[in-house]
């Protein structure tokens, strides 16, 4: 469990809380990133490598080059290929990401991604928008975006939903709340 933790860093490299674990929970937690990363976008606040049955819960990110919560595959490991099963974003605070949206949601070719519940999160003034799902080659299925507030995100969009290739579906999108205004980084 990572519980109730303060971090205020210049540079979150890939992410100031990182972890690839089962059956895990980080709550509480206040992440604040007070420069540009030497890595550019790879600086994210949360950074969810691969698990199942994960929570984040009532944290608080912002000021990060790349994403605030970060669930995607991007380091590989040989002989292993990432999946994520049953992942809850619940009650978290995602602001200011300079270069990116606030949460992402995606996978390269072969990861499985199912069972994602996105709820009761507030996402502003993040560079692009609020949430992004995708699959950049994965399978990702069975994703449910609920009661979120979006405020002035960029691209004027509090969701996007993007398939390169691989699969996305069974997404359900209810109840959330968009003030689509100017966004003001």
């Amino acid at each position: 469990e990572l519980l109730n933790n303060t971090i205020v860093v210049a540079d979150a490299s890939y992410g100031a809380i990182s972890f690839a674990a089962d059956d895990s929970l980080a709550q509480g937690n206040t992440i604040s990133i007070t420069a540009a990363s030497a890595l550019g976008t790879q600086s994210h606040g949360i950074y969810l490598l691969w698990g199942s049955n994960n929570t984040l819960k009532n944290n608080r990110v912002s000021g990060s080059t790349g994403y605030g919560i970060h669930v995607y595959d991007e380091d590989k490991y040989p002989g292993y290929t990432p999946a994520y099963r049953n992942i809850v974003l619940d009650g978290n605070i995602v602001t200011r990401s300079t270069q990116r949206s606030g949460i992402i949601v995606s996978g390269n070719p072969g990861v499985s991604i199912d069972g994602v519940i996105i709820r009761n999160n507030i996402l502003a003034q993040n560079n692009h928008v609020g949430i992004l799902i995708g699959s950049g080659g994965a399978t990702v299925r069975n994703i449910k975006i609920l009661n979120n507030t979006f405020v002035q995100n960029g691209a004027r969009s509090g969701i996007a939903l993007t398939r390169l290739a691989g699969t996305l579906g069974g997404i359900t999108i209810t109840n959330n709340i968009f003030d689509n205004g100017a966004n003001t980084n």
